[in-house]
């Protein structure tokens, strides 16, 4: 999926985000809503705010692991890059009545951690240090499970 999007690039963000709204809404096998959630890791849309209602909507229609699971570390990247914002949101999201949009609050901020044990001592340590501290900084109850 992402060598297509590379031979016939998106415009814009508009684009793709629409792009990807019209092949998941569209689908009729899992495999385009697995190309659908693919197109969501293009840079293009990477830390993109405008992303957070196409993935709030694949989480809430996909109602499945793997389809909740495939957006959890874009969510992850949001929290990283618009920390105030995405805490408030993910906050709000570890009460919410669907299942689907609690379990993405949680599994969102266990990509960071993971990035974190992936990357090990390829991140400088001040990169490590910074990054677990954010997590570390926002332990709220219903957030990070702590509490």
């Amino acid at each position: 999926m992402k060598a297509t999007a590379a031979a016939h690039p998106f415009t814009s963000a508009g684009e793709l985000r629409a792009t990807v709204l019209e092949l998941w809404r569209g689908s009729t096998v899992r495999e385009e809503r697995y190309a659908a959630i693919d197109l969501t890791g293009l840079r293009l849309v990477a830390r993109d705010q405008l992303m957070l209602p196409v993935y709030e909507e694949i989480i809430r229609t996909g109602k499945w692991w793997d389809f909740v699971d495939g957006v959890s570390d874009r969510i992850g990247g949001l929290l990283q890059a618009h920390r105030p914002m995405m805490t408030e949101l993910l906050l709000a999201w570890s009460t919410d009545q669907d299942f689907w949009i609690r379990r993405s609050a949680i599994t969102s901020q266990l990509w960071v951690c993971n990035f974190v044990m992936i990357k090990g001592t390829q991140l400088s340590p001040l990169s490590r240090q910074e990054a677990m501290r954010h997590l570390e900084e926002g332990t709220t109850p219903g957030v990070t499970g702590s509490g």
